[in-house]
């Protein structure tokens, strides 16, 4: 059986908040689901099943097993697990934007990133944009939003576009802007970050 890290990262906070015997029976449940998933969507784009590999299968068979035995509870642990998460990639991406000259190169290789990872090759449609300090790219369609939707879980969607503003709100010389988000019911997913030290 394959095993997720995603679903492990919650272990913690489980056994925190349930104890260790609920939080074990949680997480192999999360587990069986996860590897269920994995056959069920096998036929999906390379690029889109990567995503569903990588993180959107295992958050949402952890948020089933929650909502199934703590129903009231379950998006807010969720999203605090997914916010820990987040925040750690942005300390992370501060240490390297403290490196001289990170932040211009930052912001040169974002379109390519984009492409790479969140192009139409990985389920998304985008519209990409550039400014002399500025990126800008509105995504509007989202396998994250297709996938929960299939999975019965729409409501999980929001927190992943929530997850966005953890890990890119605080750099250190840029800024991120976003004024809505499909997950929360917009039109797109908009995304800016804009160098703030100019």
């Amino acid at each position: 059986m394959k095993t997720s890290r995603v679903i492990s990262r919650f272990r913690g906070e489980l056994t925190r908040r349930y104890g260790r015997e609920e939080a074990v029976t949680m997480i192999d449940g999360a587990q069986l689901e996860y590897n269920r998933a994995l056959m069920e969507y096998c036929h999906l784009p390379d690029g889109v099943f990567w995503h569903g590999k990588k993180t959107i299968f295992p958050m949402a068979c952890i948020y089933h097993q929650l909502h199934l035995n703590h129903p009231k509870e379950a998006l807010e642990v969720t999203e605090t697990v997914m916010r820990r998460r987040s925040e750690s990639i942005g300390r992370f991406l501060n240490v390297l934007m403290a490196i001289p000259g990170m932040k211009s190169l930052a912001m040169k290789l974002l379109p390519r990133f984009v492409n790479r990872y969140f192009g139409p090759n990985n389920g998304f449609e985008v519209r990409l944009a550039r400014e002399p300090d500025a990126f800008y790219a509105d995504f509007t369609k989202c396998p994250y939003q297709v996938l929960t939707a299939r999975m019965r879980c729409p409501e999980l969607c929001a927190v992943f576009c929530r997850s966005d503003e953890y890990a890119y709100g605080a750099l250190r010389g840029l800024r991120f802007t976003r004024t809505q988000t499909l997950g929360t019911g917009g039109e797109k997913c908009d995304f800016c970050i804009r160098r703030a030290d100019r």
